[in-house]
């Protein structure tokens, strides 16, 4: 069976690199959001009890940046010398993380939520 995702990832990767640019220009102005919207909340509120969760999600929107501008970076450089599986594979562990990474402490806070 991953041969078969090998396959996927091989005749796809021109289209994973330009989703990989896609999802870096959405997530740059979602992630300034995030950052002012934590911000301000620290600022005016900083004992308030969800302030450990917007400095976390202030860390995790400048990660997200960061490492999806690498990504992006890293598999069209990949994609340009014929590496096709691996700049796919790159984008897809990538990506992986950066959801895992920024869900993790608000399915926390849903679950603290009750």
């Amino acid at each position: 069976m991953w041969w078969y995702m090998l396959k996927v990832f091989r005749s796809h990767a021109g289209w994973f690199v330009a989703v990989s640019w896609l999802l870096l220009l959405v997530t740059i102005p979602i992630c300034i959001g995030i950052a002012v919207a934590g911000s301000i909340g620290a600022f005016y509120f900083p004992t308030h009890r969800m302030a450990p969760f917007d400095n976390y999600d202030n860390t995790a929107a400048g990660f997200a940046v960061a490492a999806g501008a690498v990504a992006a970076l890293a598999s069209s450089i990949a994609l340009a010398l014929n590496f096709r599986t691996t700049a796919s594979a790159f984008l897809v562990t990538i990506w992986s993380v950066i959801l895992i990474y920024r869900l993790r402490p608000s399915m926390c806070q849903w679950f603290n939520a009750w």
